[in-house]
């Protein structure tokens, strides 16, 4: 394809290795070499055999050495990102190294993994010595404040009543209201966080471009004329009947279509979304609280902006002992005895951001097309207009 390296083409599931990166990712990833080349700037980690996966990044952390920290955490996660100790080692030594940005996203992304997991049943194994890191981790984003209630606040401030007026003037704290499928930094190209591509050209984006966001997606601060976006994978739907094994592999362990989430704290009227495909062409489908709303395909050939006009959300009932209490206190004139708390209490309750529709929208690798790579997402927030 005209423009496009070749050799950072990939068939259907964008996470499969290929010999030569497996070959060049374990030279630069061997605990050997790292181990060695903190022993040649004097720090030994310890006697006897060399240690290798989560131990050697235990020694690393221990040796007050976060640059090797970094370097040795982000190779470990450069197939599967859902390594809570590894992401709590990999933010600290971000800390000491004065990233905070980085930081912060590898506490939320720490955080992440744990909850979901919790809510899945278990499926990774995490030392109870790691999961006690949790309130640890939490004080630490807020003191970063990049803590939930933080970014979702800041964000609820700037979205009220917001109109669009063009791609370049969105806010960038849209990416504070989404949540991207986690994928190991392969998938999403992450190049520039292990050295780079030795294969490809030193100025290809993905060797001199990305970070992490807590989002899940990869941060990059510019790509094809536009400022500020995520990059992402889309992945076969699910009921795919020609998704390739390594592609039904990815899905089963999402146990979902690849997509993005986000809530419609605001209310906003209308979704749009700035999306353009990386070497392919891929479809959007959009749906509002489970409900499909509408399909758009996305060019790779230029920017897809895109507007979403959004169902009324459906107002929750009262529950019923709500509604007989309401009358009830009305008729007495004054609260019940015992009631003056909780009465007490509603003005704050109230303050509390409202949850909103749950939008999601899933990235599909179109039936017959046998190629993918990825998606750049410029905005996709909510609006008024």
């Amino acid at each position: 394809m005209a423009g496009m390296n070749p050799r950072t083409h990939r068939r259907q599931n964008p996470i499969l290795f290929r010999f030569t990166c497996t070959v060049l990712i374990f030279a630069v990833v061997s605990p050997d070499i790292v181990l060695a080349q903190t022993r040649q700037r004097g720090t030994v980690l310890r006697q006897g055999p060399t240690l290798t996966g989560i131990e050697a990044l235990r020694a690393l952390a221990k040796s007050g050495s976060p640059k090797d920290t970094e370097t040795f955490a982000l190779h470990m996660l450069w197939e599967d990102i859902r390594q809570p100790e590894v992401l709590y080692l990999l933010a600290q030594a971000e800390e000491r190294l004065r990233k905070p940005q980085d930081a912060g996203a590898y506490y939320a992304l720490f955080l992440r993994v744990l909850d979901e997991n919790e809510k899945s049943g278990g499926g990774i194994d995490v030392p109870p010595d790691v999961a006690k890191q949790k309130p640890l981790a939490e004080r630490r984003l807020k003191a970063l404040k990049q803590d939930d209630a933080a970014v979702t606040a800041a964000y609820s401030k700037k979205v009220t009543g917001k109109k669009f007026e063009s791609p370049e003037q969105v806010d960038d704290s849209w990416m504070d209201n989404v949540k991207a499928d986690l994928f190991g930094l392969h998938g999403l190209y992450a190049w520039k966080l292990v050295g780079g591509r030795k294969d490809a050209q030193p100025d290809w984006i993905h060797n001199t471009k990305g970070s992490m966001h807590r989002s899940g997606a990869k941060f990059v601060d510019e790509a094809e004329g536009r400022k500020s976006v995520l990059f992402t994978i889309p992945l076969k739907d699910k009921d795919s009947q020609d998704a390739d094994t390594s592609n039904r592999d990815a899905l089963a362990k999402l146990g979902h279509n690849s997509h993005l989430e986000a809530r419609n704290v605001t209310g906003g009227k209308f979704l749009r979304i700035g999306a353009r495909g990386y070497g392919f062409p891929l479809i959007l489908k959009v749906s509002v609280d489970g409900k499909p709303l509408k399909s758009e395909t996305v060019s790779n050939e230029a920017w897809s902006d895109l507007k979403f006009e959004l169902p009324a959300a459906e107002k929750k009932a009262r529950p019923a002992a709500a509604k007989k209490a309401a009358p009830a206190r009305a008729a007495a004139g004054a609260p019940a005895a015992g009631t003056a708390q909780k009465v007490a209490a509603k003005p704050q309750a109230a303050q509390a951001p409202a949850e909103g529709q749950l939008v999601v929208v899933e990235l599909i690798v179109p039936e017959g097309q046998k190629w993918s790579e990825g998606v750049w997402i410029d905005y996709l927030d909510f609006f008024d207009n």
